[in-house]
């Protein structure tokens, strides 16, 4: 897989086998947006990965991960858990996708803000979310 990432100011084009929320030679997948400014280029958008599955076999607990796909991504996280009003905005769309089941993954969009000179996760928006319904079959 294809993927354009900034590694200390620079893009770097890296081949890897271990994301496939985005793909430069699949253009079906959502793409990152940059802008260059001077000689270096700005992630514009990313991605926060929300995966919810069991804890133990009991399936009574959870363990809840929440991802990034670059460092603003990961932002994304604190920013989410930090705001109750967009948490439950957020959660009741994805409560509705996945019809109130306990277990899912949920991708959220999300803009990148770099007038602070660190990039900012803003407009967090739902692009997805999708139950996990066969956890029996899950390594516990």
């Amino acid at each position: 897989m294809t993927k354009r990432e900034l590694f200390e100011g620079s893009p770097q084009i890296r081949r890897a086998p271990d994301h496939a929320l985005s793909d430069l030679d699949n253009r079906r997948l959502p793409q990152p947006e940059f802008r260059h400014q001077g000689d270096i280029d700005f992630q514009l958008d990313d991605y926060l990965l929300i995966t919810v599955l069991p804890r133990d076999s009991r399936l009574d607990r959870r363990i809840i991960s929440l991802a990034g796909l670059h460092k603003a991504g990961t932002l994304a996280a604190e920013a989410l858990l930090s705001d109750g009003k967009l948490a439950q905005s957020i959660l009741k769309k994805v409560h509705t996708k996945v019809e109130g089941l306990p277990y899912y993954q949920a991708l959220i969009h999300l803009k990148v803000d770099h007038s602070t000179g660190t990039p900012a996760p803003t407009c967090l928006e739902l692009v997805d979310a999708e139950p996990i319904k066969n956890v029996s079959r899950l390594k516990l």
